[in-house]
């Protein structure tokens, strides 16, 4: 990994990192959400109704639960890198795992 205190290869960064925003990056979440400030990013997968989150450090999803409720209260699950799951009211299984297959295959983890 490139990212101990920012990127140290930004300027030579991969077409895969150059592509990605977090949801911080495209303003839909407040100053102090900023990733290296909270200490997860989130990014809005193909399926509007989820949000995957990669948690920088240990503890910091939950410290941040309130911020994931804003979520929730709009209807859009929170599923974490680490197992950390809060699914919003009336949210299938099926769509959370659509959404995350649909993720994976666009990142090229899985075909």
């Amino acid at each position: 990994m490139h990212c101990d205190n920012g990127c140290s290869i930004y300027t030579e960064r991969p077409t895969e990192c150059r592509d990605f925003q977090c949801a911080w990056m495209l303003g839909d979440m407040a100053d102090n959400m900023r990733p290296d400030v909270a200490g997860f990013m989130v990014e809005q997968l193909p399926e509007p109704s989820v949000v995957f989150v990669t948690p920088l450090n240990r503890n910091s999803l939950i410290t941040h639960e309130t911020v994931f409720n804003e979520y929730l209260a709009k209807g859009v699950s929170v599923v974490a890198s680490n197992g950390f799951c809060l699914i919003a009211t009336g949210a299938s299984h099926a769509t959370i795992k659509s959404a995350i297959n649909s993720a994976a295959k666009e990142m090229g983890v899985i075909k």
